[in-house]
């Protein structure tokens, strides 16, 4: 298990994250105070405050390249 944390600000981005994540076999989960939603879910993304900083944590380490998510990286 990975975590990094990752800052969206807007819906754009909030999609083009979905969309990274959505390409790998992994289970990814956003973490924002005790709220835990699946990064896979777009409607789950939009439902956090996109203004602050998420934690995104990489159940599988090998499910996904990082430098996809540099971009999105806090």
């Amino acid at each position: 298990m990975r975590e990094v944390y990752v800052n969206i600000g807007s819906v754009e981005k909030a999609k083009g994250l979905n969309g990274v994540l959505r390409k790998f076999d992994g289970d990814f989960d956003l973490v924002q105070g005790r709220a835990t939603i699946d990064a896979k879910s777009f409607l789950g993304i939009l439902s956090m405050d996109l203004s602050k900083s998420l934690k995104l944590v990489i159940h599988d380490n090998d499910s996904i390249d990082m430098t996809l998510l540099k971009e999105y990286m806090a």
